[in-house]
């Protein structure tokens, strides 16, 4: 309550009342409460025709929006003389919508008698605004994250004690008044105020206060300044200061200490979000391993790593759970997968896991035999909200693995084919007994160039070797001597530079051929021949033709035609060189061709 008994204030309280932001009218304080006056900003909130001409004069119910409830507070302040105090006031009675008030109704007495109403109205609009603003952005956080829990609470708790700090001050910087929202934060009463040099305590840093007396004296605008309380805390606030006709200046304040906090932590949350969300994905990223993350059972696009990437040949899946539905998966004995088999789907609409499954993946080079993994994510209530899949390529192992097996095997079958080869190179070296020194030293000689044939493949791995050199030392190393004059002719129309695993590939494949030419084709016997021409395939000139054309021998064994040698002579050069093989066993010894694609023979397929 207002006690009017000294007439020295009123100058000080009239400038105060015409100037204040606030919006202030005083009512006679007898129904029906005619408006004695009001200050500007009151007049600038209301609607036409009161914003222009004013309410000066006029009745409560001649301008009110809700004149019942108005006139019911109105008369309780008037009957009882106890102020009406009421914040966030929500009034939707203006043409520009829904604002929001700090409101009160004070009863002015003069020799003890109520005279007069105040009403102090402070819109706070934009703080609700931006209350509820934040209050969503932090509900969404929250949701969103579920990091953040308590956080509402705790934020709710500072927005709902916004205050609004008002001031008065001379040109020195000295406090002649402030308001109790003042007192409460910043420390000090209005009587304290006068006797301390306030300013100073709130910016002790002298470049500071001297940029904050700068702005004050501009009167323009908003700016945020840290201000130092009476027991050495520091606020967050805002400030927008009016200078009054006696140089005096109303100073009004928004502290916004707990909420720029607040935004703060929720900022530095965003960030350490970001950069583990980063460092997740550089590690999905740069993992050898394909990894595929779909973040919802809606089948949002999922994160494909790199690796996974490049396995399935796509730069990203698109669409919804019908993405996978065209995925060239087949099972072991060669069916596809329905949608509804495949690990993904398992995991995300079943939560069932996946492990060690083997799947064939067709790619535009040819299958490939993969290991895949699917494991459902879970939230804490055990919803299925995402699923990781993982895939293996063990496409090269298993090769190597047959490799291995077939090499196994066939180090098992040359050791056979040597001793074959040395009971032959006997056989022929003894045939003729008219000279037993003569047939010992061919025998010997046959023997060393065997030798050296096998040492050359173990000590060189046929490293760079040249495809005529490939066809020489593979027919020395079985003894075979190529000339005109000998059994073997060898003719060499183009030559190739070859990979070691090329080169090997061919050795073995002509090893087997040279074995059973020895063995069992056209020199086995006095008057077999052996021809072996190497040349550009005419039907196919990115091809290697290597025509084998025996003649004069012996008819082919049976065994001979279905056995491990020609299961391990079509396996290398059907599969390992990715050429074409036509053989044919015919009465007088083996016909075989070979076309193979010069890009698999230098290693550029």
């Amino acid at each position: 309550m207002i006690e009017l008994s000294s007439a020295q204030s009123a100058p000080g309280l009239a400038e105060l009342f015409e100037h204040s932001p606030a919006c202030l009218g005083l009512f006679e304080a007898k129904e029906p409460f005619r408006v004695i006056a009001h200050n500007p900003a009151f007049q600038k909130v209301l609607d036409e025709p009161f914003r222009t001409k004013g309410v000066a004069g006029l009745t409560l119910p001649e301008f009110a929006n809700n004149p019942d409830r108005v006139l019911a507070v109105y008369r309780q302040v008037a009957e009882t003389g106890e102020p009406f105090v009421v914040e966030r006031y929500r009034y939707d009675g203006l043409e520009r919508g829904p604002t929001w008030w700090n409101w009160s109704l004070t009863p002015v007495r003069r020799d003890g008698r109520i005279t007069s109403l105040v009403l102090t109205s402070v819109e706070v609009t934009e703080a609700v605004l931006a209350q509820q603003k934040l209050e969503a952005e932090i509900e969404a956080r929250l949701d969103a994250e579920e990091l953040l829990a308590g956080e509402q609470e705790l934020f709710q708790r500072i927005v709902d004690i916004i205050p609004v700090m008002i001031t008065m001050y001379d040109a020195d910087k000295n406090l002649l008044l402030v308001n109790r929202e003042f007192e409460r934060l910043v420390g000090w009463s209005t009587e304290e105020a006068r006797a301390e040099p306030v300013f100073e305590i709130c910016y002790p840093d002298p470049d500071y206060r001297a940029e904050v007396a700068r702005f004050m004296e501009s009167c323009q605008g908003w700016k945020d300044i840290r201000l130092v309380t009476r027991n050495g805390q520091t606020l967050q606030t805002s400030w927008s200061n009016v200078r009054l006709s006696d140089d005096r200046q109303i100073g009004i304040g928004l502290n916004f200490t707990d909420r720029k906090a607040a935004e703060d932590a929720l900022e530095d949350s965003r960030r350490e979000l970001a950069l583990e969300r980063a460092f997740l994905e550089a590690v999905i990223e740069t993992t050898p391993v394909g990894i595929s993350v779909a973040r919802d059972p809606q089948g949002k696009p999922p994160i494909v790593n790199r690796e996974a990437r490049r396995m399935m040949g796509v730069d990203r899946l698109n669409g919804g759970l019908e993405r996978y539905r065209h995925l060239p998966l087949r099972h072991l004995d060669g069916h596809r997968y329905s949608l509804d088999e495949l690990a993904i789907i398992r995991a995300l609409e079943h939560g069932e896991e996946t492990t060690g499954r083997e799947v064939i993946y067709d790619t535009s080079a040819g299958e490939r035999r993969w290991i895949v993994n699917g494991r459902p994510l879970r939230n804490e209530t055990g919803k299925v909200v995402a699923a990781i899949t993982s895939f293996l390529d063990i496409e090269d192992r298993r090769r190597a693995e047959e490799a291995r097996q077939l090499l196994v095997d066939e180090l098992n079958h040359r050791v056979k084919n040597t001793l074959a080869i040395v009971q032959s190179i006997a056989v022929q070296s003894f045939r003729d007994l008219s000279d037993p020194q003569q047939a010992q030293s061919k025998f010997q000689a046959r023997l060393r160039a065997l030798a050296g044939a096998h040492d050359l493949l173990t000590k060189e791995n046929w490293a760079n070797a040249m495809l005529s050199d490939v066809l020489t030392t593979a027919l020395h190393a079985c003894g075979i001597a190529a000339g005109k004059s000998s059994q073997a002719d060898l003719l060499i129309d183009t030559d190739e530079r070859l990979t070691p695993k090329s080169a090997v590939s061919l050795s073995m494949a002509l090893h087997e051929l040279a074995t059973n030419a020895i063995k069992h084709g056209s020199l086995s016997v006095p008057d077999g021949k052996l021809k072996v021409r190497c040349a550009t395939s005419r039907e196919r000139p990115e091809c290697i033709r290597i025509d084998w054309l025996e003649t004069n021998g012996p008819a082919v064994p049976s065994e001979q035609k279905s056995g491990f040698g020609m299961r391990l002579l079509r396996s290398t050069v059907e599969r390992e060189l990715m050429g074409k093989l036509r053989i044919d066993f015919g009465t007088g010894g083996t016909t075989c061709v070979f076309d193979l694609p010069r890009a698999k023979l230098g290693g550029k397929a």
